[in-house]
């Protein structure tokens, strides 16, 4: 049996709803790493090979060019999905079915 089998529909759009603006949260302190890293990095690059350099640079490019990917693809919808999980679970509520009676 599944952890979370017990939940009702309705409790697990809550929480995948609340779980979503986690994601940057989670990952400060992975970017503080990496920003002590690069700063190692640069204070140490005239030791580095050639070789090492062209690795470490293309290494870096690509983890910088990734950021605003995952901005767009994971942490930006995470809004738009947050608004339409809230849609789903809330809705409809008495005052919701008493607008949609009179419209009727």
């Amino acid at each position: 049996m599944l952890p979370d089998a017990h939940l009702s529909i309705s409790a697990h759009l809550r929480k995948a709803r609340d779980n979503c603006w986690k994601w940057p949260e989670s990952h400060v302190g992975l970017v503080l790493v990496h920003l002590w890293l690069t700063l190692l990095l640069f204070r140490y690059w005239r030791y580095w090979s050639p070789c090492g350099k062209y690795l470490i640079t293309f290494i870096f490019i690509l983890y910088f060019c990734s950021w605003p990917v995952l901005y767009f693809v994971e942490i930006w919808p995470c809004h738009y999905v947050s608004q339409y999980i809230s849609m789903l679970y809330e809705w409809p509520t008495s005052e919701t079915s008493q607008t949609i009676s009179t419209w009727q």
